[in-house]
């Protein structure tokens, strides 16, 4: 998530020449300045005292899931086989766990044939985002960038963490796709219209039609 706001930050104040967000971008690197003497403990044990097995059971896992890969390269080991099949492939004694990663996890169960497509939507969906943010700065290219960088805090997180099949996850993963293909089709002036039904003016207009009917 640093890693993506970092980025988004430096999107508006690049494409968008948007400095103003400089100074509130200062204001909460102060804040957490400020708070982290009280989480510096909890963030020193999270990595520094963490067990030794929290990375290597996941290399582990990198090193038994591309050799399975490596068995079944073109169509994996099928949907949902990870378990069962790391029980025939396991030279490591690893827990029944899937891959912490996500590219890998579906390299190993559906191989080439589901893992290209794979990459080809988080690809297209993104540059499809970028291609909004680049072009415009209405209110279609702010939800572009809130999406671009959503998907990339999705991709990010899923190189260490299996958590894509979850059903919130995944849920979000496809409502990101579907914002990658309508926000593009919005109109330029579909922002103006909306935020002018909430302005003073549709106000009046609504009082003008009540007087009318009245």
């Amino acid at each position: 998530a640093a890693i993506a706001l970092l980025v988004g930050v430096v999107l508006i104040v690049v494409i968008w020449q948007e400095r103003q967000v400089v100074p509130a971008l200062a204001v909460a690197v102060v804040a957490a300045a400020l708070i982290t003497p009280a989480i510096g403990h909890f963030v020193y044990e999270r990595f520094a005292e963490s067990p030794y097995e929290t990375l290597s059971t996941r290399f582990d896992q990198y090193e038994v899931g591309w050799r399975v890969f490596l068995y079944f390269p073109l169509f994996g080991a099928g949907p949902g086989n990870w378990i069962p099949t790391l029980n025939r492939f396991d030279f490591l004694w690893l827990p029944p766990l899937p891959i912490h990663d996500v590219v890998l996890w579906t390299a190993t169960e559906v191989g080439l044939f589901g893992t290209v497509p794979y990459l080809a939507i988080l690809g297209s969906t993104m540059l499809r985002l970028f291609a909004v943010v680049r072009r415009r700065r209405d209110i279609a290219a702010r939800l572009s960038l809130a999406a671009l960088l959503a998907m990339m805090v999705t991709v990010l997180n899923g190189l260490t963490d299996p958590t894509f099949r979850e059903p919130n996850v995944y849920l979000m993963f496809w409502i990101l796709v579907g914002l990658s293909i309508a926000l593009p089709l919005l109109p330029p002036s579909a922002g103006r219209v909306l935020l002018a039904r909430r302005g003073p003016a549709a106000v009046a207009a609504r009082a003008g039609r009540g007087a009318v009917a009245t």
